[in-house]
């Protein structure tokens, strides 16, 4: 039953998730909440349309690993849960998170079962900030396509934070586009270390016109970027040739100004 329950969770997070239409959610979280390390977090899910109790509600932290992957957390304590044969309605739920440390920063879902349905609230990110710390600058780099068809595939790799306090998204031409975020190493290793990456489809046409294409990190209240265009790719490409072009033709005169030099020193002896 757990596990089904889980994929029920999951399939449903993915339609909120996906939610293309743009339309709103039935369940609402506070979007940001931002606590110094060692303090108290308060989480808060709005169910005030749903007529229901806060003892449905479940709290499930999205793994910075693993996207579209959420796990329960017993980290998360409810303020108010109502016995469940009590019959309460609630407008708005709370939790708290004690003693914050940096790994309890990320994305936290709020889910509400009622009846035969889960309803998904729209995330709170979770930031914990070390005392007398200055975040340090991401590192960017955009990975460009050597070879592409239809669409041209360019990565985003980013280093040197947390990735469940950053936020990585590009901006195709002026326009936001998520892509698809997903980060490396394994969990007990040192945060700071892993390499979160980001990749998104540009068509072809697009990025043969020369549209700026930048990846965004969003991280400690600062936003930082970097950008790409096919003309930037186009003169790496011509420099690579320029350089190895430079590069073949001083061996080559060397090798023809040192062939001379012998054979001035040692002419070749006719008989």
């Amino acid at each position: 039953m757990k596990m089904m329950a889980c994929r029920l969770l999951m399939f449903v997070f993915s339609l909120a998730q996906g939610n293309q239409a743009g339309q709103p959610f039935i369940v609402t979280q506070s979007p940001d909440v931002e606590v110094a390390f060692g303090s108290s977090a308060r989480l808060q899910c709005n169910i005030a349309e749903l007529f229901s109790s806060c003892s449905h509600v479940d709290w499930l932290k999205l793994d910075p690993r693993k996207p579209m992957v959420l796990h329960v957390t017993d980290r998360v304590k409810m303020v108010n849960p109502n016995d469940i044969n009590n019959i309460v309605f609630n407008s708005v739920c709370w939790a708290t998170i004690p003693e914050v440390t940096v790994q309890d920063s990320g994305m936290y879902y709020c889910v509400l079962s009622h009846g035969q349905f889960a309803y998904v609230g729209n995330g709170t990110r979770l930031t914990v900030t070390e005392p007398n710390s200055v975040p340090p600058a991401p590192s960017i780099e955009i990975i460009p396509p050597m070879a592409y068809a239809s669409t041209v595939p360019l990565l985003c790799l980013v280093s040197g934070v947390i990735p469940s306090q950053a936020r990585v998204s590009w901006l195709i031409n002026g326009t936001v586009e998520n892509g698809w975020t997903e980060s490396a190493l394994e969990e007990d290793d040192d945060p700071l270390k892993r390499l979160t990456q980001n990749q998104i489809l540009v068509p072809a046409e697009e990025w043969e016109k020369g549209i700026p294409c930048s990846c965004v990190v969003e991280f400690a209240g600062k936003s930082f970027s970097k950008t790409l265009q096919h003309d930037d790719q186009c003169f790496a490409v011509f420099c690579i040739y320029t350089v190895a072009w430079v590069t073949s033709s001083i061996i080559l005169l060397l090798l023809v100004g040192t062939t001379a030099v012998c054979l001035c020193k040692n002419p070749p002896l006719f008989v």
